[in-house]
Parts: structure tokens; C-alpha cells; sequence
């Protein structure tokens, strides 16, 4: 989807304009062009606390002389881009990789490092860049994405396509 929304997005949004009301063009040109400005901006947001994390990840991981540290660090890139539940998995994982291959004080520094860059990252470095982004106040940030979650699941169940009724006679 997202190969043939960057080949033919513009063609797109404009096929999509001309069913709009000869009057409300502007306007809804003008939203769409916001709109496309804050998903740019949480999506630049979201790579850079990706990587910062990913790297982060790595050199730990390197440091403490755990195997794979390149296959985790981009792995981790991409579940990061996941929100909550990726930063977990991928830290999961590399606390996973270091128990089963470190000695007890690597484990003891990983499970430190995943506590505190899961806190960090969620709490307060996460809401400054996505405000400074998406230009909301950090305190928004914070409180909206969770708050968000049961909207958009709401939402998904009520637009999701079923199947036809069965036809057939009984």
C-alpha cells in the first residue's frame, strides 16, 4: 500500500478533490496538506526515537559482547516504529540474547538499560520530540496516544467489511 500511495498519492488526492464541493476545495486542500504536514512530522519523530533506541541498544550490546547486536539493533529499528509494545519487544529481546549468552552482571546491566530506556523513552524523551514534531505540547502527546488506542480499535470494529449473509436455501 505504501509503494503505490508514494507512486500515485498525488493523482489520488487530486481524483479525490474533484468530488468535493466547488466551494470547499480550498479548505479541504488546505487540511489535507496539514494533515500530511503532522503524519511527516510523528513519523520523523518516530524514526529518530527509533534509532536513537536501536542504537542505544547496540552499543550496550556490543559493549557487553552479546552476539547478534547488528540483527537486533535493526530489528529493533523497525519495532520501535510500533508504539508501546515495540520498544518492549525489541528490548526483550536483546535482554533475552543477553541471558541466555552473558554472564549474571551483563544480565544485570541489560535488565537496568531495558528499565530505564523503556521509562525514558515513554515517559519523557517520546511526548518532547513528538511535540516538537507534531507541534503539541508533551503533555498532550502523553495522554493522547494511549487515550487514542480504544478509539481506533472502535472504529476498526465498526468499519471492518463482513461477509454477505448466506444466500443459500435451506
Amino acid at each position: 500500500l505504501t509503494f503505490y500511495m508514494l507512486r500515485d498519492g498525488a493523482g489520488l488526492w487530486n481524483g479525490l478533490l474533484t468530488h468535493v464541493r466547488p466551494g470547499a476545495e480550498d479548505r479541504v486542500r488546505d487540511a489535507g496538506s496539514r494533515a500530511f504536514g503532522v503524519l511527516g512530522g510523528y513519523m520523523s519523530g518516530t524514526a529518530a526515537i527509533s534509532f536513537v533506541g536501536a542504537g542505544s541498544q547496540l552499543v550496550i550490546m556490543l559493549l557487553l559482547g552479546i552476539p547478534l547486536a547488528l540483527p537486533v539493533f535493526v530489528l529493533s529499528f523497525f519495532l520501535c516504529f510500533i508504539p508501546y509494545v515495540g520498544g518492549f519487544i525489541s528490548t526483550g529481546i536483546a535482554l533475552l540474547l543477553t541471558i541466555a549468552t552473558g554472564s549474571p552482571s551483563d544480565v544485570a546491566i541489560m535488565v537496568v538499560w531495558t528499565l530505564v530506556f523503556n521509562l525514558v523513552t515513554g515517559n519523557i524523551v517520546g511526548p518532547i520530540v513528538y511535540g516538537r514534531t507534531v507541534h503539541i505540547h508533551p503533555a498532550i502527546v502523553l495522554v493522547a496516544i494511549p487515550a487514542g488506542a480504544p478509539v481506533r480499535s472502535s472504529f476498526a470494529r465498526c468499519t471492518r467489511l463482513r461477509s454477505p449473509p448466506d444466500s443459500s436455501p435451506t
